[in-house]
């Protein structure tokens, strides 16, 4: 059984994101070496099993375009507050199991209203859920490709050109794997009192605290936040673990 390291695998994702924003041409070539295991809709990884993409080569296609043209832009700085707000909706999936309502968790919070419980953001504030990879650079490769998704926007979040705090936390999940969320926004607004109440990030990131709900200011407008595409990853066995999931809560019902 393969062993993974998931605080190293959130910090790696974080470097990934940061190195396509600052040298996006950086993976392109990752990209390309993708196409030799298409065969129209139909992704094979090496040594594992056939993916059913939305797209196929078209999203890879155009992921390709979008970074030749890309320019370079600031890196995004770890924010302990944003991490813990993407570990506690990640959490929030994996135990209630449900994605039919991507980045609103079972509270009925959406991403901007969780992340303005831990600071005051500035100008853009956005969300990304990726599902199933397993390394970094296939993680970020998945969110630039957006395969499925229209708006582009898990691509639109990282390539924010405003974006400047973000958090990733990775976590594992008894499906699909693993799952991905990043938590991205423009900036923070100063506030001291929120400064010297920065959480203190350990392996499950232990010890937080809240602060209370801020309205946004009329001028700042949040990024559109990305849809999950779970059957762009799921295998057959994944499709078997869902069904039998799926049979059980009717079951409860």
């Amino acid at each position: 059984m393969e062993i993974i390291d998931y605080a190293r695998l959130s910090q790696e994702v974080f470097d990934e994101i940061n190195l396509a924003r600052h040298v996006p041409n950086s993976f392109i070539s990752s990209l390309i070496s993708k196409y030799e295991f298409f065969n129209d809709a139909i992704y094979t990884p090496p040594g594992d099993f056939p993916i059913e993409t939305y797209e196929g080569e078209k999203a890879l296609n155009e992921a390709v375009d979008f970074l030749k043209s890309q320019e370079p832009l600031p890196v995004v700085v770890s924010h302990p507050g944003l991490q813990r707000v993407a570990l506690e909706y990640a959490e929030d999936l994996v135990e209630s199991g449900d994605f039919s309502t991507p980045h609103i968790d079972t509270q009925d919070t959406t991403p901007v209203q969780r992340i303005s419980r831990v600071m005051r953001w500035a100008k853009m504030a956005g969300e990304c859920i990726e599902v199933g990879s397993k390394t970094a650079t296939d993680i970020v490769l998945s969110l630039i490709i957006d395969d499925g998704n229209e708006e582009r926007s898990n691509r639109k979040v990282l390539f924010d050109k405003e974006a400047r705090l973000g958090g990733v936390v990775c976590i594992p999940h008894s499906v699909f794997g693993v799952i991905t969320v990043v938590d991205i926004v423009g900036g923070e607004y100063e506030n001291p009192s929120t400064m010297q109440q920065f959480c203190k990030i350990s392996n499950r990131l232990t010890h937080f605290k809240s602060y209370p709900p801020f309205s946004p200011c009329t001028f700042i407008t949040p990024t559109a936040v990305s849809y999950t595409h779970l059957r762009a990853h799921e295998t057959r066995h994944d499709l078997v673990c869902r069904l039998l999931l799926e049979k059980k809560k009717k079951k409860k019902k």
